[in-house]
Parts: C-alpha cells; sequence; structure tokens
C-alpha cells in the first residue's frame, strides 16, 4: 500500500515543497505539497525528473573500479574507499598535493554538508587545486565585486521595487533570480503581482523568452551586444545627470572616468551594434532611472558571452549610479535564519583576490578567480602542461564536467590522462564512463537536509527541514561520509565550516573526532546559529514562517572611507578593446549567432536521458527563426550540421518566432539523443564548438560560450 511523504525539491535554488507517494521503495507520483507554508504548493516540471532518477535503471547501486572504457568489476564502497586513500597517499608522496584536485558542480550546493566536507579535506591535504561550475557559467559576478568593491547592505529587494531590470536572464525557467530578487519558487505569481501594484519590468534578451512575455518594455539584441546595451543605458543616465547624485558623492570613485569612457556608446552606436533602436534603448534608461526604487540583474546569458566580464561589471554601474541598494533604516525582507548577520550601510572595498592567492602551474598569471577556487576553463591544461606540478588525480561530486566544461574533445583528452578519476554520484553519466572508481551516493529524499539556498531569499523569514524519507540502497553513501572516510584512511584531520552560498567564512569551525564519525544532527545544530530557529525547531515543525522582531540595515560605520570603484583601470584597457572589435564580433555572410537556452525540464546535464524527458526532448533541439529556416531551405525537424570555426556537431532544427532573426539557440551539457524507437544514440555536447582558448576573460578565464558564430545547413541525408 502506498504511503504519502513530505519533502522539498533539491534540484535548483527555489527548493519547492513536495509531496511523494511512495510505495515498495518507489516513487509512484510526485506533486507539489499544497501545506508548505514557504513555497504554498508550487513546483516545476523537473520534480518529475528527480522521480526518474531515484527510481531510474541508470541508479548507482554499488562502486565500481577498473580502468576507463574496459569492463567494470562491483566493490564493496568501503573497500573502495580504502583503495583509493591509498593511491592518493602515494601521489602526494611522490608528486606532492597539488596533485590532487576536486571538481564539484551544480549539484553540490544542495546539500549542506557536502561542500564544507570537501573543501575540509582538499584543505587538509594541502592542495589549491579546487574547480566548479561556477566559474564555468556566472563567474563575472563575482569578478565584478572583486574589481568594484559591493555594497555591504545589499541591493533593494524585488519585494518593494517600482522597476525591476532582467538582463539576459530567464527566471521564470531557470526559477532563480538573485538573491533578494524574483522569488525562485513563484515567479510568474511574483512578477505578475508586483506589476498589479505599479512595478515595471524591463527585460533584455536575444529571445522572446517565458519571462520577456510578461515585460512592460523588452529588447531583442543581438546575441553577444551586453556591453553595447548596457553602456548605452548607463551614458544616457549619466550624460542627463538622471543619476544618485547624493548616493554617488559618498559611495563611488572614478565616477567621471566612466562618464567619460562610456560616453562612446551613445544610443546611436549601441543601435548599430545591437540592432536595438535608439530609441527603444532610451525608454529603459529612464524608465529605471525614474525607479525610484529596484535593481538590474544578470543570468548566464550574458555571463557566458564575450566581454561577459565588462557586461557584468556595467550592469552592475547602473545599480550603483542610481543608488539602488538598501539603505539605513530600511527593514531587511529577507532576513537568514541558518547563519543571521547584521545588514549595515557601506562598502566592501575591491580585493583583486587573484593576486592574493596560490597560482596555477599551467597557467602562472592565473589565481584564484573566486573564493579558493582556480577557474575551471585551464583545467585541462593543469592536467596536461609538460611542467612538473600536474593535477594527475580528480574526484568529481555534484557534477558531469565532461560535458559541462567547454571544448569538449580536450576535456576528454585530459580526463582520459589522469592517473586516477574518482566520481560520486547517484546516475551513470559521461564522467562516471571514464572514472576509474565511482561511488554510489544517497539522492537527496535518502538524506536528512535543510534548505539553504532559500534562506535569506525569500519573502520574510523562512526555513525548511525534511528527514530522510526514502530507505538508501545499502552500498550508498553521503558524500561528506566519504570524504570523512578518506581521511581517516589517510590519517588526515578535519575541520570544517558551513559558508552560505555566496556568504562570507566567518572562521567558525568544527574540528572532528576522526576516531567517531558524527551525526548529521550533530553538525545541523552547530550550523543553525538563529537563537529564535535552532535546529531543534526546524526538525520539529519541517517548515515554516518566522515572525521575528522587525530588522532594518545599520548606519555606516563613521571610519569607513571605502568606495565602489566603478571605472578601475583594466576596465578602461576592456571597454576600449570591445568597442575596437565590436564585442569580438567579425560575421561572414550567411553566420548565425549561437546563444545559450535554459529549457524547463533539464537542469544542466541533469534529466536529459530520465523517461519523462526522452519523450518531449528525444534530442537537443536547435531553435531558429522561421525566416532563417526558410532561407537555408530547411524543414521542422530536419536534420543538421552546426559548425563553428573549431567543431561541428548534428543537430535537428525546430521552429521558432520567439528567436531573434540571426540567433539560434541550444541547451548547454546536452551529450544524448534518442532515435524513434527510444534507442540512445551517440551525440556530441554543444561544448565541441567552443574554443577554450580562445577570446579569453581576464582573471576567470571564461572563453565564448554564448554568441558563438556558426554555419548551419542541412546534412546530406535528409530525414
Amino acid at each position: 500500500m502506498s504511503e504519502i511523504k513530505r519533502s522539498f525539491c533539491r534540484n535548483c535554488g527555489a527548493q519547492c515543497g513536495l509531496e511523494l507517494e511512495i510505495e515498495d521503495g518507489r516513487i509512484l507520483d510526485i506533486r507539489a505539497d499544497r501545506s508548505n507554508p514557504v513555497t504554498g504548493g508550487y513546483f516545476c516540471i523537473k520534480a518529475l525528473g528527480a522521480m526518474d532518477r531515484q527510481n531510474g535503471k541508470d541508479r548507482l547501486l554499488t562502486a565500481l573500479c577498473g580502468h576507463a572504457g574496459s569492463a567494470r568489476q562491483a566493490i564493496p564502497t568501503r573497500d573502495a574507499i580504502k583503495e583509493i586513500a591509498n593511491r592518493l597517499s602515494d601521489l602526494v608522496e611522490r608528486h606532492g598535493p597539488r596533485s590532487i584536485g576536486i571538481y564539484y558542480g551544480t549539484g553540490a550546493y544542495t546539500a549542506a554538508l557536502t561542500l564544507p566536507f570537501a573543501k575540509a579535506w582538499l584543505e587538509a591535504i594541502g592542495s589549491p587545486q579546487l574547480y566548479s561550475a561556477a566559474t564555468i557559467d556566472q563567474s563575472p559576478k563575482f569578478i565584478t565585486a572583486l574589481r568594484m568593491g559591493a555594497f555591504k547592505s545589499g541591493r533593494q529587494p524585488f519585494a518593494s521595487s517600482d522597476v525591476w531590470l532582467l538582463s539576459a536572464t530567464n527566471p521564470l525557467i531557470s526559477h532563480w533570480g538573485g538573491y533578494g530578487g524574483i522569488t525562485p519558487y513563484s515567479p510568474l505569481s511574483d512578477i505578475r503581482a508586483a506589476r498589479k501594484r505599479g512595478l515595471k519590468l524591463i527585460v533584455i534578451d536575444p529571445r522572446r523568452t517565458e519571462t520577456a512575455r510578461q515585460a512592460d518594455l523588452f529588447l531583442q539584441p543581438r546575441p553577444g551586444q551586453d556591453v553595447a546595451v548596457h553602456a548605452a543605458i548607463l551614458n544616457h543616465i549619466l550624460a542627463n545627470e538622471l543619476f544618485d547624485k547624493a548616493f554617488c558623492e559618498s559611495y563611488v570613485k572614478n565616477l567621471d572616468v566612466l562618464r567619460e569612457k562610456v560616453a562612446a556608446y551613445d544610443l546611436e552606436t549601441a543601435a548599430g551594434l545591437s540592432g536595438v533602436p535608439a530609441g527603444d534603448i532610451r525608454a529603459p534608461a529612464e524608465l529605471f532611472a525614474r525607479g525610484p526604487r529596484g535593481c538590474a540583474t544578470s543570468g548566464t546569458g550574458g555571463n557566458m558571452a564575450p566581454f561577459a566580464n565588462l557586461a557584468e561589471h556595467l550592469l552592475e554601474c547602473i545599480n550603483i549610479v542610481c543608488g539602488r541598494y538598501r539603505r539605513a533604516g530600511e527593514p531587511v525582507l529577507n532576513p537568514a535564519l541558518i547563519v543571521p548577520g547584521l545588514n549595515r550601510e557601506g562598502v566592501v572595498p575591491a580585493f583583486p583576490l587573484w593576486d592574493h592567492s596560490p597560482r596555477m602551474s599551467s597557467h602562472p598569471d592565473a589565481g584564484h578567480a573566486i573564493s579558493d577556487e582556480f577557474a575551471t576553463n585551464l583545467l585541462a591544461g593543469e592536467i596536461l602542461h609538460e611542467g612538473e606540478e600536474l593535477l594527475r588525480a580528480l574526484i568529481v561530486l555534484g557534477g558531469n564536467p565532461v560535458v559541462a566544461i567547454p571544448d569538449y574533445e580536450a576535456v576528454k583528452k585530459a580526463f582520459e590522462s589522469l592517473e586516477l578519476l574518482v566520481t560520486m554520484d547517484v546516475q551513470a553519466t559521461e564522467t562516471t564512463a571514464m572514472s576509474h572508481y565511482v561511488l554510489p551516493c544517497t539522492t537527496p529524499f535518502e538524506r536528512a537536509e535543510f534548505s539553504g539556498l532559500t534562506d535569506g531569499n525569500s519573502p520574510g523569514a523562512v526555513f525548511q527541514y525534511s528527514a530522510a524519507i526514502m530507505q538508501a540502497p545499502p552500498k550508498a553513501m553521503e558524500e561528506w561520509e566519504i570524504f570523512y572516510e578518506l581521511a581517516a584512511a589517510m590519517e588526515l584531520k578535519l575541520e570544517w565550516e558551513y559558508v552560505p552560498m555566496l556568504g562570507m567564512p566567518t572562521g567558525r569551525k568544527m574540528r572532528l573526532d576522526m576516531t567517531r564519525k558524527p551525526s548529521c544532527d550533530e553538525m545541523f545544530d552547530f550550523i543553525c546559529q538563529h537563537p529564535d530557529v535552532p535546529f531543534a525547531r526546524m526538525k520539529k515543525e519541517g517548515a515554516g514562517r518566522v515572525a521575528l522582531s522587525p530588522r532594518y540595515v545599520l548606519p555606516p560605520d563613521p571610519d569607513d572611507e571605502a568606495r565602489l570603484d566603478v571605472m578601475p583601470g583594466e576596465l578602461i584597457e576592456e571597454l576600449a578593446e570591445c568597442l575596437a572589435t565590436r564585442q569580438g564580433q567579425h560575421l561572414r555572410p550567411g553566420d548565425l549567432l549561437l546563444h545559450s537556452r535554459r529549457l524547463p525540464n533539464v537542469m544542466n546535464s541533469n534529466y536529459i536521458d530520465t523517461d519523462h524527458d526522452r519523450l518531449r526532448y528525444a534530442f537537443n533541439p536547435l531553435y531558429m527563426h522561421p525566416e532563417d529556416m526558410a532561407e537555408r531551405g530547411l524543414t521542422d525537424g530536419e536534420e543538421v550540421e552546426v559548425a563553428s570555426s573549431h567543431g561541428k556537431l548534428i543537430a535537428r532544427v525546430r521552429a521558432d518566432s520567439s528567436e531573434r532573426r540571426g540567433a539560434i539557440s541550444m541547451h548547454h551539457a546536452w551529450a544524448k539523443r534518442y532515435d524513434r524507437a527510444g534507442e540512445q544514440q551517440r551525440a556530441t555536447p554543444v561544448s565541441v564548438l567552443i574554443d577554450k582558448d580562445g577570446l579569453r576573460e581576464r582573471h576567470n578565464f571564461v572563453p565564448r560560450m554564448s554568441a558563438i558564430p556558426v554555419r548551419v545547413s542541412a546534412t546530406m541525408t535528409r530525414q
């Protein structure tokens, strides 16, 4: 007989409350939990993918060992951990700690203990070799804060705004609008309610996205022309004295330099570059400046295009010159409960992290791109370079880097050359297929967890907790347990610290007894610091909204003289180069610009091969405007070749009038396709089109991953 249990989704930052119907260890159905006081009955289609992952045929139930590409042998998980520990210890002894590294994907963010233990283990070894998906898609946000500084109290929240600008982001599909932005677990309702009370929504995107259909003003530029549009909006605001003079006088430096440099991007120049009429750029500039409250935010789209760091910097400058940050005396509408802190007006000064961190052996000019992490785009080079300090062993968790990292063939070659590749996962992937050891992990429904991603990112003070509601396979382990047992086998001591996503370390660490494994409850109790909402309350109530005493932004420290640097020296160089090269775009007749696109049922490389999604997306569609298809003699569903200057792949074209003429889009991190009988066929991921060494950003070394010039033509055999 089936039973109903409650939990919350761990696919993305929304973390929606769920009801699961379970029978004999299998999920029969997943639906929204309408009784959940946080998410209120919202959920999206990706939750059905979680059901298929839990029940699916590709679920990893035992540890595997063997040479990549050869027949694998099942092995008890703890025996595998001991073998891995011996091999790692040998590598450290022979080649030093830098021979060992970790890569983690977005899946690692949804488990509170995974990253603290992974980082503590790597620190105990003494290796700086940490990489993640964060330096693939949205690292320009970190680079911007490190170069200009950041405002301590944070941006004005969506809940109290009069205007909001979204650039190259689609929160109705991604369910992420940034901290204080559109509520991730009810984005459409949030937008509609805000517009009903008078908010004006501005959307800038090469495609008329699901979010763009809700906009009051919509700009549809050519892919990759984010700098032109952002700079022109900024220039119009500054040139017409529409900015917040008092805020800039108190908290901004180099404003005159910024004004001088963006003057090159007048409305007509930006129109010529972006393909958006000058008047259409003027309107959102004036609407946003009038405010009086509201912010500009971005997503992965502009952060993957050429000159991504510059585009993100200029977008944040729009917020800065308009003074769109919380000031002293304003109520804090989204207080954090897990790691509470004070909100104070003032500036965190710029800090060039890369100048104060270890350097990569393969790229001596490359330091950390974000806190404690090297740029993932340089990972293949760190494995293959000709120096002494090669990266020889890599542990992968929460991701599928073989298809996620740009330049598929180079990444595959690098991973094949590793002396040891260990992957922790719940299902088979392209990366597990290349691994020497595969360790089976528990799914989100098989472990206890609290919701860290909605903490401080919800209207009001909220919490969610779920016990394990399903029995884990006997050989599966939580990732933190694997790192604990690896450390014990290698005779390492562990000290770990919980740092919220986008939070700052505080130095509050738990030192572990390596002879007694701690319980999750002990560690959750250590993490949860709010006096009114200790872990015991979370565990008892499961989910809740908390009525706290009102909190307000505190006045600035009178001795704090830090200012936001809106135009540091290297930005002047980048802006000049960008204008001179038309943001890196030199198109031949017939070229199309391929940009990235999120699909509603897929989370990066997750759920591409679930039973539910295979029916809807048997292949990774290439979306193209019908008029561009007609111009090339293509028909809907036809097989085409997509070729960049670096590589090519086969896709099937799908007509989509929401695309701009001259622009096409595909989902990233996709490496599977199915024939009409549902059998899996070999497919080349989109990353094969990307040259990891071409047109790279400063500090984070992000290559052109969107707005890629390509040729599209029918294959020899028409389907």
